[in-house]
C-alpha cells in the first residue's frame, strides 16, 4: 500500500520497492529485464508507408498475445507492429514464449 499525497508515487519508485516472497527472498521489479526494452508493444505513430516486411499483432498482455496470431504479412496499421530486421530475433522469442505461457 502507498499513501496518496501531493507528490504522488511514480512507477519508477514502485520498481525500486523491495518485496519479499513467502520463502523470505527479496526482489524488486527493477532487477528484471523486459521485452518492451527491445521492441514496441504497440504500433508506432510513424510507420514506413510502403512497408513490405512482416508484422506482429500488438502485445497488450499475455492473454491477448495468446489469443492473437503473431507473424502476419499484411495487417492493419492500428493493430500490427512493423518488424524491423534488427528486432526479428526478439519477436521470435515472444512467439516462442506465447506457446509456453500459462
Amino acid at each position: 500500500m502507498y499513501k496518496r499525497d501531493e507528490v504522488g508515487t511514480r512507477y519508477e519508485d514502485i520498481q525500486k520497492w523491495k518485496l519479499r516472497t513467502l520463502e523470505g527472498d527479496e526482489f524488486s521489479l527493477d532487477q528484471y529485464d523486459y521485452i518492451s526494452n527491445y521492441v514496441h508493444k504497440y504500433p508506432e505513430k510513424h510507420k514506413e508507408k510502403d512497408f513490405d516486411g512482416y508484422r506482429f499483432y500488438t502485445m497488450r498482455d499475455i492473454n491477448a498475445l495468446k489469443r492473437s496470431r503473431t507473424f502476419v504479412k499484411e495487417g492493419q496499421n492500428n493493430t500490427t507492429i512493423q518488424i524491423k530486421p534488427s528486432q526479428l530475433k526478439y519477436f521470435h522469442y515472444v512467439d516462442a514464449f506465447k506457446d509456453y505461457a500459462i
